[in-house]
């Protein structure tokens, strides 16, 4: 059981460097190269090519979490009680739940509304903003699975 759970932590910590570590190139290297070189379209390509890439990584995100929980002995008669929630883990695991969801929604938008509009040269202050959003989110998730291992 201990080797499941070791390779179910390093899959899960490998999808979340690939999505952080993909959203972080696409704010520090992408974005800036972009806005100097509007003409090369630079920013749809990467975000076309990024797509399949980090759907794949949220997608295991979202298959192991609730994996490493289980091997954790977090099931769903406990996840329905109470007193579950009004503990340290509880409540840690109670925002990163929160904080999975909100990102998930915002990329569904971005990657279905927001960016086919962009593509298309209608660029918006909601592109950026949802960007943003998704990536501060991105790095929060990050934390609070810190928090987690941590024991907070």
């Amino acid at each position: 059981m201990r080797g499941i759970f070791f390779l179910l932590l390093a899959v899960h910590l490998l999808a979340a460097m690939v999505w952080v570590g993909g959203l972080a190139f696409f704010v520090l290297v992408g974005v800036p190269l972009a806005r100097k070189n509007p003409e090369w379209q630079l920013a749809s390509a990467l975000g076309r090519a990024f797509r399949p890439v980090g759907w794949g990584a949220l997608a295991v995100l979202l298959v192991t979490g609730p994996l490493l929980l289980a091997h954790l002995g977090v099931g769903w008669a406990m996840l329905r009680g109470d007193v579950f929630w009004e503990g340290a883990f509880g409540r840690t695991l109670f925002v990163k739940i929160l904080l999975v969801a909100a990102v998930t929604a915002l990329t569904v938008w971005h990657d279905v509304r927001l960016g086919p509009r962009a593509e298309r040269g209608a660029a918006s202050a909601a592109v950026r903003w949802a960007g943003r959003a998704i990536g501060l989110g991105s790095l929060l998730i990050v934390v609070a699975g810190v928090a987690l291992a941590s024991g907070y």
